[in-house]
């Protein structure tokens, strides 16, 4: 058509231009999540201090976090943000102290270790016992996480571990129970938690 301008772009030319988009806006998030490693230092650092033998790991706060970032998303399934903020924490977890998930399941270790996984992410180390005693001796005495499957232990008290979080199925069932040493003021509400983290 006379006096039209317009340039029809070939195909190749503007899934290039796509491509180096993407893999700024990638060097972006590295470059976030560097910060936000480096900012976790800083509060492993202020937590040394605190001295008060509790664990590291802040399941309010992490489930304050999710919950906030679920609510914001646009685009991102409350599932994505879940497992990409599961997995930063996991990792800064591990870097402030390495914490051990320590397992004991009769019924079905598959699901336990999946559900564990899920719910704490995958930079810690898993360990099995015979006996849930034996992973709530861990929990007491080490820096553990004791996941015991079914919910005997859900009442369970102990002048220094608290039982902080019920793991669930799938379906919403009850799977598991977690025990740690973490305060009270540190446990998050059953309902708060975004993304499948009951």
């Amino acid at each position: 058509m006379p006096g039209c301008t317009n340039k029809i772009v070939p195909l190749h030319e503007s899934l290039e231009a796509l491509r180096r988009e993407i893999d700024r806006i990638d060097d972006s998030l590295l470059d976030l999540i560097e910060q936000r490693l480096a900012a976790s230092d800083s509060v492993a650092a202020l937590k040394q201090s605190e001295g008060d033998g509790r664990l590291k790991l802040r399941p309010a706060r992490e489930a304050a976090v999710l919950t906030r970032l679920v609510e914001r998303a646009d685009r991102a399934s409350p599932e994505l943000v879940t497992l990409i903020w599961r997995t930063l924490m996991s990792y800064a977890l591990q870097a402030q102290a390495p914490t051990v998930m320590v397992l004991w399941a009769a019924r079905d270790p598959v699901a336990l270790m999946e559900r564990t996984r899920h719910h704490f992410g995958p930079a810690g180390e898993i360990r099995w016992v015979d006996r849930p005693e034996d992973a709530i001796e861990a929990a007491r005495s080490s820096e553990a996480v004791a996941v015991i499957e079914g919910q005997a232990f859900a009442g369970f008290e102990d002048a220094r571990l608290t039982v902080f979080e019920t793991l669930r199925d799938a379906d919403g069932s009850p799977l598991a129970v977690a025990i740690g040493r973490v305060a009270p003021a540190d446990i998050a509400d059953s309902g708060a938690a975004a993304g499948g983290r009951p």
